[in-house]
């Protein structure tokens, strides 16, 4: 079993292995944009290697990108479900660009329906 904690995106990704570290996390989780808004910001490269080059000089494994808590991919609305579906591409796509190989998802509710 690996036990990590959430670690939190302030001031860049190239901090996450640092603070992962210093938390003697095993296995870690990180939101890869806003975890409350629909607006991401292009990853920078910088950042990308940065973070890529850090988490690789630890053992740190398996990592997680949780998607962001707005999203409802069970949504009968289809405004909503086509902005849930759109910021699920945008982790997946920053998961490929920082080499994680895990997302998290809340699969959301469709209520009463």
């Amino acid at each position: 079993m690996r036990f990590g904690f959430h670690i939190s995106i302030a001031g860049g990704f190239s901090k996450i292995a640092a603070r992962a570290v210093d938390m003697d996390c095993q296995c870690i989780q990180f939101f890869s944009q806003n975890p409350r808004g629909w607006a991401s910001s292009p990853l920078r490269r910088k950042e990308v290697n940065a973070f890529i080059t850090s988490i690789s000089l630890t053992t740190i494994h398996p990592i997680f990108i949780h998607m962001p808590y707005l999203p409802n991919l069970a949504s009968p609305d289809t405004t909503l479900w086509n902005r849930s579906v759109h910021s699920l591409c945008v982790d997946l796509r920053r998961a490929e660009q920082l080499q994680v190989s895990y997302v998290i998802a809340h699969i959301g509710h469709s209520g009463d329906q």
